[in-house]
């Protein structure tokens, strides 16, 4: 058996070949970075070359399409963000793909952190407290300490731990260019 990956920069796709590979499983990685991580994994077959699925996904997702169509590749596996442009995208590619993801209505209700705190409560799930904030005033008054979250961002560059009203009117600053902006109680629990 033999998948492409979808990406190669990510710890996630490392992991991925490192368990792929053991078993068996032959991968390929779709990659615009000529250094990426899984590129250095023992388990990692071919790269194919694609354009950064950020900043043209249309040719991300051709470039994919062109590679599933020469008949090498059994499934398709998205590893980090592309799940939601195979989703959105899945009209592009060969209709035969053999790729399990969600429709991109699922992916609406939970891809940004304000839907899916919504959805959570619809479901009765339990998550901590939360809020939108809509103007700094809001960020200054928030309970502290807490999150501030950009709705739809990564860990890294989109969350702020906030424990003073002055940093939080920042971290709201920072974060409310990208759109909604939650606060979050920390989770009980180590």
């Amino acid at each position: 058996m033999r998948v492409l990956l979808s990406e190669a920069s990510s710890l996630t796709a490392r992991e991925h070949l490192s368990v792929l590979g053991p078993s068996g499983i032959d991968a390929d990685v779709a990659s615009s970075n000529s250094l990426a991580i899984a590129r250095f994994s023992r388990w990692c077959g071919r790269t194919v070359r694609v354009p950064r699925s950020a900043d043209d996904p249309k040719g991300y997702l051709d470039t994919v399409a062109a590679a599933l169509r020469d008949g090498r590749y059994d499934a398709l596996l998205p590893t980090h963000e592309q799940a939601w442009l195979f989703a959105a995208g899945r009209h592009l590619l060969p209709a035969d793909t053999p790729l399990a993801v969600a429709d991109i209505e699922a992916f609406d209700q939970i891809q940004g952190k304000v839907a899916c705190c919504r959805l959570f409560d619809a479901l009765g799930l339990p998550q901590p407290a939360w809020s939108v904030l809509a103007a700094t005033d809001q960020a200054r008054r928030v309970e502290l300490p807490c999150w501030l979250k950009a709705s739809f961002s990564t860990a890294g560059r989109g969350m702020r731990y906030v424990t003073a009203p002055g940093q939080a009117a920042r971290a709201y600053h920072e974060l409310a260019a990208a759109g909604p902006v939650l606060a979050q109680q920390p989770a009980a629990g180590t």
